[in-house]
C-alpha cells in the first residue's frame, strides 16, 4: 500500500514539474558518458506513431521514474519509422531480430548488451524493471548461464527463449521451445496459458506443444474459449507458414509430407502442396521415383494463380522423361489452356507448349503449335522474341 501511495504521489509532482529523460544524439556518445559516470547505457527502439510507445514515454515522463533512470542510466533512442544510417549500424552490429514495439535494451559502458525488456507501458512497469536492471542476477545476460546449470523452470526457459529469437538463434529456440514442452503441466496442455505459450515460444511444427494443439484442430472451437476461432487458428497457422519458409529446404520427404498434411488440415491452401511441391519433386527426381512427380504434378493442378501453375509445370517437365508422364503431363496442359483465357496466360501457354513438345519429342505437335503461337502473337500484336528463342 506504502508503494502505491508511493507512486500516486509521484504521479502528481510529475504534473507540478515536467522532468524528463535526457537522449543522447548518439550510442557512442552514450556509452562515452557511461564510462565517466559509471552508468548503464539504456536504449529505446520505438515508432513515433505506435500507441504503446506513447503510453511508454508518458510512464517514462513521470518526475520520479525519469530522476531514477537519470540517476542509473545513460539514454539512447531509436525511432524506428525513421532509421539512420547509425541506427541501421547500430541494429547490424548486436543483430537484434526486432518484432515489435516498443523494446529497451541495456547495455554496460563497453557496449556489452545486458538486458532487454518489453515491459507494461505503466508506471509500475518501467520503476521495476530499473531494478532487474541494476541486479546482474535478474539480467538476461545471465539466462545461458542458468540454463547450463540445469534451471529449467518456466519461467527461465521463456525468457531465455525471448532472448534467443532476440538474437535469431534458431538452433537455440528450437532446444528451448522442447524444454518448455518437456517441462509444461501434461494436466495443462490444452489451457489458454498453454496457447499463449505456444504463440510466443514455439516456433517448430515438430515441438510437441505445437503437435498437442494441431492434433485438436477439429475441436479448436471448444477450447480456451476466451479466444475466437479464427485467433486460435491463426496461432497454429502462423506458426506452420513461418517453419516451412524458413526450414523446408533441408527437411526430409517425411518431414515435408507431415507439414503438407498440416497445410491440408488447417486449409493453409485449397493447394496443399503449394509450400513443398518444389523439395518433394527434387528428392524423388534423386531417387529417381518419377511416378511419384506425377503425383504432384496433378496435386498442383488447383492452384489457381496461372503465373504458379506454369512455372510449377515447366519445372516438372524438366525433371520427367517416361512416355506415361508426358501423357499425363500433355492432359494437364491441354486442361491450362481451357482454364486460362486472357491474352497473356495464353501466350505463355504456347511457350509452355512449345517447351513440351520439344523435349518429348512430338515433332507434329511441335511444328503445329509453333504454328498457332506466330498467329497468336501477331494477331494480338505480341513481341516474338520469347518464340524466336525456342
Amino acid at each position: 500500500m506504502k508503494h502505491l501511495l508511493f507512486l500516486n504521489f509521484s504521479l502528481f509532482i510529475s504534473l507540478c514539474f515536467n522532468s524528463q529523460i535526457k537522449f543522447e544524439d548518439s550510442f557512442e556518445k552514450a556509452i562515452e558518458i557511461s564510462k565517466k559516470e559509471k552508468k548503464i547505457v539504456f536504449v529505446k527502439f520505438y515508432g513515433e506513431t505506435c500507441s504503446h510507445c506513447k503510453k511508454l514515454q508518458e510512464a517514462l515522463d513521470v518526475d520520479t521514474i525519469a530522476s531514477l533512470y537519470s540517476k542509473y542510466f545513460v539514454s539512447f533512442k531509436i525511432n524506428s519509422e525513421n532509421l539512420t544510417k547509425a541506427d541501421e549500424d547500430f541494429l547490424s552490429k548486436y543483430k537484434f531480430n526486432i518484432n515489435q514495439i516498443p523494446f529497451l535494451f541495456f547495455f554496460n559502458s563497453e557496449g556489452e548488451f545486458i538486458h532487454f525488456a518489453n515491459p507494461s507501458q505503466t508506471v509500475n512497469g518501467v520503476y521495476n524493471l530499473v531494478f532487474e536492471v541494476l541486479n546482474p542476477e535478474k539480467r538476461t545476460s545471465s539466462l545461458a548461464a542458468k540454463y547450463q546449470n540445469g534451471n529449467r523452470d518456466l519461467i527461465t526457459l521463456k525468457m531465455y527463449s525471448k532472448l534467443a529469437q532476440l538474437v535469431d538463434d534458431q538452433d537455440l529456440v528450437k532446444q528451448l521451445g522442447d524444454d518448455i514442452f518437456e517441462n509444461y503441466p501434461k494436466n495443462e496442455l490444452l489451457s489458454k496459458a498453454s496457447l499463449v505459450t505456444l504463440a510466443k515460444y514455439i516456433k517448430f511444427i515438430d515441438n510437441g506443444l505445437y503437435k498437442v494443439w494441431i492434433e485438436n484442430y477439429a475441436r479448436l472451437d471448444s477450447l480456451v474459449l476466451d479466444f475466437k476461432l479464427e485467433e486460435k487458428q491463426k496461432v497454429l497457422k502462423d506458426i506452420l507458414i513461418d517453419d516451412i519458409n524458413k526450414n523446408k529446404k533441408k527437411w526430409s520427404l517425411k518431414q515435408l509430407e507431415i507439414a503438407r498434411g498440416y497445410v491440408d488440415l488447417t486449409a493453409l491452401s485449397d493447394n496443399s502442396f503449394v509450400y513443398t511441391w518444389q523439395e518433394e519433386v527434387d528428392i524423388h527426381s534423386n531417387t529417381k521415383n518419377e511416378e511419384k512427380i506425377v503425383v504432384i504434378l496433378e496435386g498442383v493442378q488447383k492452384e489457381k494463380n496461372f503465373f504458379q501453375l506454369n512455372y510449377m509445370m515447366n519445372y516438372m517437365l524438366s525433371k520427367i522423361g517416361k512416355n506415361e508422364s508426358f501423357e499425363k503431363y500433355e492432359i494437364y496442359l491441354s486442361e491450362m489452356s481451357k482454364r486460362f483465357v486472357d491474352t497473356e496466360e495464353q501466350a505463355e501457354l504456347y511457350v509452355s507448349k512449345i517447351k513440351f513438345y520439344t523435349l518429348s519429342n512430338n515433332k507434329e505437335k511441335l511444328k503445329q503449335s509453333k504454328s498457332e503461337a506466330i498467329s497468336f502473337y501477331k494477331f494480338n500484336d505480341l513481341p516474338e522474341g520469347k518464340l524466336s528463342d525456342l
